[in-house]
């Protein structure tokens, strides 16, 4: 049985880990910027030379290709078509300089 206890807990840990987690509500372009908002109400603005410079999104990418997008995971990452290219919701919510992970 202590098995059982083992995995109950870690899936406690889990579900507790992604509601911690915000997630992408919407976002959208207003000149050289991107505007992010989260389900935690926060609005987390970059720069597109930003995410160009910390290598998040391809050096050729134009503000115009980030305008269409798609949520991915429920919120969990933000998929660009137009550009091919994807952010997760933790790099926006926690940071261009954020460690990778926990």
């Amino acid at each position: 049985m202590p098995r059982l206890r083992e995995l109950e807990q870690k899936n406690e840990q889990l579900e507790f880990y992604s509601k911690q987690r915000p997630k992408v509500v919407s976002c959208w372009i207003e000149g050289e910027k991107l505007i992010v908002q989260l389900d935690d109400e926060r609005e987390i603005t970059y720069s597109i030379s930003s995410l160009i410079k910390y290598r998040v999104i391809d050096e050729n990418i134009k503000p115009e290709q980030l305008k269409r997008y798609e949520l991915w995971g429920g919120g969990h990452a933000v998929f660009f078509p137009d550009a091919d290219e994807g952010i997760p919701a933790w790099i926006i919510a926690r940071g261009l300089h954020a460690a990778c992970r926990d």
